[in-house]
């Protein structure tokens, strides 16, 4: 399973990778995002990491993996009366910064040795969905699945 620190690793590796990412906040659910970004500034690209949820893949008692249902948000504080084109050009650009961290996935994905985090991710769930005002967050929500041991 994925566990809080698992996720903290994650956001900072992405965070690396990812320089633009100026804050990588872990989410239990949706009360704590006003909690934990009262004071962020808007413009500034936030990577959500929500403790995910887990099943089995389940073959034989001796063949089991953890299911992770994995999300996070890449998304900015933003004022939605800034006009339709300010609007408009949220989207871009965090589209961009999206498609990297899709890459940084895949790199990790291939790169793997031993044990590690991004070995059975199932790239085939990966999805990235548009978000309006999360919480006065706009963006995108990418979600996949990761077996875990």
């Amino acid at each position: 399973m994925i566990t809080e620190a698992k996720l903290d690793k994650i956001q900072t590796m992405a965070k690396a990778a990812i320089p633009e990412i100026l804050h990588a906040i872990t989410l239990v659910s949706d009360e704590d995002v006003p909690v934990f970004t009262r004071d962020m500034a808007g413009g500034e690209l936030a990577l959500f990491g929500v403790l995910p949820s887990f099943g089995m893949d389940y073959n034989t008692a001796d063949n089991f993996k953890d299911k992770n249902k994995m999300i996070f948000f890449l998304v900015y504080k933003f004022d939605i009366n800034e006009g339709y084109d300010a609007y408009r050009a949220v989207y871009n650009d965090i589209g961009k910064y999206v498609i990297r961290f899709r890459d940084w996935l895949i790199e990790e994905h291939v790169k793997f040795q031993g044990d590690c985090l991004f070995k059975d991710i199932d790239f085939r769930t990966f999805d990235a969905d548009p978000v309006r005002n999360y919480k006065g967050f706009y963006g995108y929500m990418v979600h996949f699945n990761l077996k875990t041991e």
